[in-house]
């Protein structure tokens, strides 16, 4: 399955085997156009369990007609000409979506949008917990079209096609992914977009996953504070705070095997780092205070 308007891997170059012309917004002066969204300029990969999206998908506004067995797409530089002939139907796809680019003029946290799978981050738009696609089969290739869920009822006017094929849900199982070596995506844990995937698909583990994170975090560091009331005058010993410092790394350490189960860890390297630099500096203080 290849995605339209999407990147093919390896370049910045699009996937779009139809063919299409230059042309401005004169070229489409006259014609019953309609606005659609888009998600586009996000490379998707294929799995057992679903869709992998490598960055954020585009919100990307076109105009959208019809001209003859054709479905012309405008993105205000080129008009393609996809054929309707060629549309096999309408499929939802349950699976959540990182996106990037909110164009419209409501709030993305107004009823309609959440409705139709917004999900937010500060009442930003991050991504979808679902979303449509419009499959082709040209030239022997599947090829889909997708766009968010609040086009559905204008997609549906402009194609001619009332086929609603089977909904695709990914088949996930909930287990935690466990390497050595910190990825080289490890950068894009921390975005907002990271967690849209998994969220979307298991709204009630992922809460649960962020209060053990929280609790994990927290919780070498608050039996340290209670360890130390037990040892005379070692609140006003200034290396107390080291002994703290300690167990909050020892913490990270565990937060980090939680986010094993987001498909955020940063390996175990850097796991046994944690433990072992905050093991140390806690067993330091410990040497301190008892003497």
């Amino acid at each position: 399955m290849k995605y339209l308007f999407c990147f093919a891997g390896g370049d910045d170059s699009i996937i779009m085997p139809y063919p299409s012309r230059p042309a401005d917004d004169a070229a489409i002066a006259g014609k019953e156009t309609k606005t659609i969204d888009i998600l586009a300029e996000t490379e998707i990969t294929e799995t057992k369990t679903g869709c992998e999206f490598k960055n954020p998908a585009v919100i990307a506004e076109t105009k959208v007609f019809n001209e003859g067995k054709n479905l012309c797409v405008y993105d205000g530089e080129r008009i393609f000409r996809l054929s309707l002939g060629e549309i096999v139907g309408i499929r939802k796809i349950s699976q959540g979506i990182p996106t990037i680019g909110w164009n419209k003029h409501g709030r993305p946290s107004g009823k309609r949008y959440r409705e139709a799978g917004v999900m937010l981050f500060k009442d930003v738009c991050c991504g979808f917990s679902y979303f449509y696609a419009v499959e082709f089969l040209h030239d022997g290739e599947q090829y889909r079209l997708i766009f968010p869920a609040y086009e559905l009822y204008r997609i549906r006017e402009m194609i001619p096609s009332e086929v609603l094929l089977e909904e695709k849900k990914p088949e996930e199982k909930i287990r935690p992914v466990y390497y050595w070596k910190i990825p080289k995506i490890a950068g894009s844990f921390f975005s907002p977009y990271a967690d849209v995937g998994f969220k979307a698909g298991h709204p009630a583990v992922y809460k649960l996953l962020i209060a053990i994170a929280i609790i994990a975090l927290l919780l070498p560091m608050v039996l340290f504070i209670i360890a130390v009331q037990f040892i005379p005058d070692a609140n006003n010993n200034g290396w107390l705070m080291l002994g703290v410092a300690g167990a909050f790394i020892v913490g990270i350490g565990f937060f980090n095997l939680t986010a094993a189960w987001l498909r955020q860890y940063l390996g175990h390297y850097f796991t046994i780092g944690c433990f072992l630099t905050g093991g140390a500096m806690i067993a330091v203080t410990f040497l301190i205070l008892l003497h």
